[in-house]
């Protein structure tokens, strides 16, 4: 759920599933980084925080809902289209019956205040960013999203590396490339990369100066790592 300020526009979606992820082998993923997770954590110098079958499932719902904005050609890192922005975060952090429970509403409305209310950048940072370079190389492109949404400033209260991942996999997706799936072996990698963000947060450097170098990193990455069994059946090249 997410709302446009102006309009007060209330907007759900019943996760429909597109055609382009094969959610069952998604979720097969992450349950065994779940399961890995210790084993990850004693190979990174500070311990990720362990997933549960909740979170896991939300991560598929969440890749769910960029499936169906995919199938419906939504343009979601346009002008206007914000509260579905919103939307997917509420999905990672939420999951798809708890954006509708009372009993959430304020971590929803705590949420939405910061999404729109965020010093420095915020959404209409990433929108501008994105408009800006979408002629760049697109492993450049999802690597600049996923930066433009975990900071500094973060983009969501909370689950900003989660869904900065889930963001870089629309354009992905966009461009016609297979999708990134943190599973076990990729993870200790990858959150040593990205551990460099929450480590220079509160850096007096300005971020643009060291985000250059990751930004580089990440993109070459994902080019690496992008992976078509993620991917039905019938969106592989040649079906």
């Amino acid at each position: 759920m997410g709302r446009e300020p102006d309009t007060a526009m209330v907007v759900t979606s019943s996760c429909l599933t597109g055609k382009r992820f094969d959610l069952c082998a998604i979720a097969d993923a992450l349950h065994e980084l779940r399961d890995h997770m210790h084993h990850v954590n004693l190979r990174l110098d500070n311990h990720h925080p362990a997933l549960n079958r909740d979170c896991v499932e939300q991560l598929v719902q969440a890749y769910s809902m960029i499936d169906h904005y995919l199938a419906e050609d939504l343009p979601l890192l346009s002008m206007g289209q914000s509260r579905h922005v919103l939307a997917v975060n509420h999905r990672v952090l939420f999951g798809e019956g708890n954006t509708l429970n009372p009993d959430y509403h304020k971590a929803l409305m705590a949420s939405e205040k910061h999404f729109y209310g965020v010093a420095g950048s915020g959404i209409g940072g990433l929108v501008d960013w994105y408009s800006r370079n979408r002629e760049q190389a697109v492993w450049r492109l999802a690597a600049g999203v996923y930066l433009q949404t975990v900071g500094p400033p973060q983009l969501f209260l909370e689950g900003n590396h989660r869904t900065g991942v889930i963001l870089a996999n629309y354009v992905l997706a966009r461009a016609n490339q297979a999708p990134l799936v943190i599973d076990h072996q990729l993870a200790p990698t990858w959150f040593q990369m990205t551990e460099v963000v929450r480590s220079r947060r509160r850096s007096l450097l300005e971020p643009k100066f060291w985000l250059r170098s990751l930004h580089g990193e990440l993109a070459e990455f994902i080019q690496h790592h992008v992976n078509e069994r993620y991917l039905r059946r019938s969106s592989l090249p040649g079906n």
